[in-house]
């Protein structure tokens, strides 16, 4: 009872006090104001049903005193509750309001002048949209203190009667509203994100996807550099989205730099692939040096394996020898990836020029191991790879880059080239799977076409296909008319029209018909033979027989000119060397409109001087010569890379696998090689094959093990996709091309 008393005695003296208090708030009741009448328009806003009257016409009122009840919303949650907060002095006390609280905005702008209470309205309409609380939204709009007096306000004022709009469904009415506001005026860097943002979602509402891209790479822009990380995402995820004609549409209309890089990138990045993001964004970097993409955050993902680290790294390439220059491409494509791919942890690399003394190999592998080496990549050939085989003894992990065996299987060791006998099987593999079974070969008569004719009749022969003919030609001609007549059976068909007119004593109408038996030819010959086999094989009778080769039928410098004659032709390659001929179209149609342009300009200043002289006459102007018209003269070819192993024959090499002979055009290589300056160093010449087994070679080379241990698992590096086999041997995954008006290009559906 002692305990009661007291506290009923003190809760009385307290109200006292409190009564009191409030008088004397009734005596600071502040002055009433005008509201103006220039409030800014609603008309479009479908207002919520209520008895009130619109303001017609400025009348003296006291402030508006807006009570709004508290729905019953969710408890937010604890990591949210710390949030922004504003503090108002009221004579000796203050009040801290919570800036995402809408009603306690509201409530809190009841008491305080119409100047300070303007931007608590703007900030509670803007938090009842972020709630979803429509009504109250635009209550609170309708019943604003005074008429926004600064540009900013004003601004924001408008952005929020588009997103209310938006908010109701009215999607026109507020792209209608939005598109009129004027941003000049506009230095707020927020506010201008806000209203980018609003039209953003206005323009999705409408399905007008390629505006909402538009715009999303503005906002992109104007965000700071973390945002901007969370923008990047939705630029690529919505041009994902789109269709090839949409994307091609959007790179065409938008006006923003930057678009057509982020295409690109969108079209570059394999998400399938997680783990390969960031050597496919690094390689799209190379052709966009200035785009503002910085897909750190995106690429770093982890990988399902664990990486083998290398303090000191031994190469073992023939520098000065016969093979030097593919040797220097190597080289040149294994440091490249050091630079642009290793981690802060940079392994030091040691390069170690064996020359031509191949035998010496072992003797050089010997001082790497010596030298602290704990990596070895090389030799490169096969005959130093022979000789270092003969004492191997697996101390340390040994990338050489040559073709091994099948049954060399040594540990610790791994083999990594470019094979045409690895391609040949691949070729094989391919036509089986696209369902043909009766193959002609028409090889060219030197050591490489036999060796290649070899691996892959002896490949289609193992798994049930039937060779019909198996042929070669001469390389040091250019009439092959009776050779194919002879491959194709045209011969047979000519003899068997000769006996019946002897028998009937008479002329015969006749068709020489070639041998149906075959379902496709296997061509076994580079790019200089196949311009002039293949079109003479098409003369013949066999333009309905598919024709499959390997890489080597592409010099890889594009030509369209003179690898028109190759149209259809199949094979397969990495995709470093579509990214080139990609890059090469893209440059090639610049240039093109380039040169439109300017000729349009001369036509148009000819066509003015015409008519100021008075010879307006339009046979004139049909005589101008045209883009495109002009006469190319006939090109002569020559080797580049002579052929490594025998410099008589445009044979490849054996011995340096992967290295071809390679055609330049002296009148058409001008242009490529122009085109191509801005590209990697080997881009669009017969050595970029070599420059990016080089650069693969420095990415695969810390996953070896790990591939290995697994042989399911497969690595894509910025030149291509590779497995390992249980021996060691990289296993190459083919892109697989074809020529198609005159450049090599995907293969989307291929029929006979």
């Amino acid at each position: 009872m002692i305990t009661f008393s007291i506290r009923h005695s003190v809760t009385a003296h307290f109200c006292a006090i409190l009564l009191a208090f409030g008088l004397i708030l009734v005596g600071c009741t502040p002055v009433p104001i005008e509201q103006s009448s220039e409030l800014p328009p609603t008309d479009e806003i479908e207002t919520p049903q209520t008895t009130e009257e619109p303001l017609q016409e400025a009348i003296p009122i006291e402030t508006p005193e807006i009570i709004l009840p508290e729905p019953e919303l969710e408890p937010i949650p604890p990591e949210l509750e710390e949030r922004p907060v504003t503090t108002f002095g009221l004579q000796n006390e203050e009040q801290v309001i919570s800036l995402d609280d809408p009603w306690k905005l509201v409530e809190q702008a009841n008491s305080l002048p119409a100047e300070r209470a303007l931007g608590l309205q703007i900030r509670a309409i803007e938090e009842f949209l972020n709630l979803n609380q429509v009504e109250f939204a635009i209550t609170t709009l309708r019943s604003l203190a005074m008429y926004p007096e600064t540009i900013d306000d004003r601004f924001h004022v408008e952005i929020l009667r588009g997103r209310i709009l938006l908010a109701q469904g009215n999607t026109k009415s507020a792209l209608a509203k939005l598109t009129q506001i004027n941003l000049e005026p506009i230095s707020n860097q927020s506010l201008r994100i806000r209203y980018f943002e609003t039209l953003a979602n206005a323009y999705a509402a409408d399905g007008k996807n390629l505006d909402e891209i538009a715009i999303i790479i503005e906002i992109h822009d104007l965000s700071d550099d973390e945002a901007r990380i969370d923008w990047q995402k939705q630029i690529i995820e919505k041009i994902l989205n789109l269709n090839p004609l949409d994307r091609s549409l959007l790179a065409h209309q938008s006006m923003h730099a930057n678009t057509s890089g982020w295409i690109s990138l969108a079209e570059t990045l394999d998400y399938d692939r997680p783990e390969f993001l960031s050597t496919d964004f690094l390689d799209w970097r190379k052709f966009y040096p200035d785009h503002p993409a910085n897909l750190d955050s995106l690429t770093l993902s982890q990988e399902p394996y664990e990486l083998t680290k290398y303090q000191r790294i031994a190469l073992l390439l023939p520098l000065t020898s016969d093979v030097g220059s593919a040797a220097q491409a190597f080289y040149d494509g294994f440091m490249d990836a050091a630079s642009r791919y290793q981690s802060n942890s940079q392994a030091d690399i040691v390069l170690y020029d064996i020359g031509n003394s191949t035998g010496l190999s072992r003797i050089y592998y010997r001082a790497a191991i010596d030298d602290g080496a704990n990596l070895i990549v090389g030799p490169l050939g096969s005959e130093a790879a022979n000789s270092l085989l003969e004492g191997f003894t697996g101390e340390i992990d040994t990338l050489m880059v040559t073709d091994i065996s099948d049954q060399t299987n040594l540990p610790r060791l791994f083999a990594f080239s470019l094979s045409p006998e690895e391609e040949a099987k691949l070729v094989a593999k391919k036509a089986w799977n696209d369902g043909h079974r009766q193959v002609t070969v028409f090889r060219s008569a030197n050591s490489w076409g036999n060796r290649v004719a070899s691996a892959f009749v002896e490949y289609w022969e193992s798994i049930g296909g039937v060779v019909v003919k198996n042929e070669f030609f001469q390389t040091d001609q250019v009439d092959y008319s009776t050779t194919i007549q002879n491959f194709l059976g045209i011969d047979t068909s000519i003899q068997r029209r000769k006996s019946l007119e002897k028998i009937l004593d008479q002329r015969l109408k006749f068709a020489p018909r070639r041998n149906e038996d075959m379902d496709f030819i296997f061509l076994a010959a580079n790019s200089t033979l196949a311009r002039i086999v293949v079109p003479q094989l098409r003369f013949f009778q066999a333009h309905n027989l598919p024709v499959y080769a390997t890489s080597y039928v592409y010099s890889g410098t594009p030509n369209p000119e003179l690898d028109a004659d190759l149209n259809g032709v199949i094979f397969p390659d990495m995709h470093w060397m579509l990214q080139g001929v990609e890059t090469y179209r893209r440059l090639r149609t610049e240039q093109d409109l380039a040169e439109i342009s300017v000729e349009k300009e001369v036509s148009e200043e000819e066509f003015i001087a015409d008519l100021s002289e008075g010879e307006s006459d339009q046979s004139e102007l049909d005589q101008q010569p045209k883009i495109g018209q002009e006469e190319n003269p006939e090109q002569d070819t020559q080797p580049l890379l002579e052929d490594l192993a025998n410099s008589d024959t445009p044979d490849p090499s054996p011995d340096l696998v992967g290295t071809q002979s390679v055609e330049t055009e002296e009148e058409n290589t001008d242009q490529v090689n122009t085109l191509a300056n801005n590209l990697a160093p080997y881009r669009n010449t017969g050595l970029d094959r070599i420059y990016a087994l080089g650069l693969q070679s420095f990415l695969l080379a810390p996953r070896l093990n790990a591939l290995r241990n697994d042989p399911t698992l497969q690595f894509s590096g910025p030149a291509m996709t590779v497995s390992l086999a249980e021996n060691g041997e990289v296993l190459r995954q083919p892109l697989w091309l074809v020529f198609r008006e005159g450049l090599p290009d995907r293969i989307h559906k291929l029929t006979k």
